[in-house]
């Protein structure tokens, strides 16, 4: 058996990656710290809305630099 025959197929990038796992099982555990777990729609969601704030702060400081 070769790796390729174990391992996912590749995605792009990273997010790609994490919404195709989503997408495959949004219930299964994604991130595991002490007592705390996430799953993967979880995960997504929380990535989603990270990359909405960090788009809306770029926003914001292009139209103050605009002024």
């Amino acid at each position: 058996m070769k790796g390729s025959d174990i391992l996912p197929p590749a995605q792009p990038t990273v997010v790609q990656m994490l919404a195709a796992a989503a997408q495959a099982a949004p219930e299964r555990e994604a991130l595991v710290f002490g007592e705390r777990r996430l799953d993967y729609a979880g995960y997504l969601a929380g990535v989603a809305a990270f990359a909405k704030e960090l788009q809306s702060q770029q926003e914001e400081l292009q139209k103050t630099n605009l002024e």
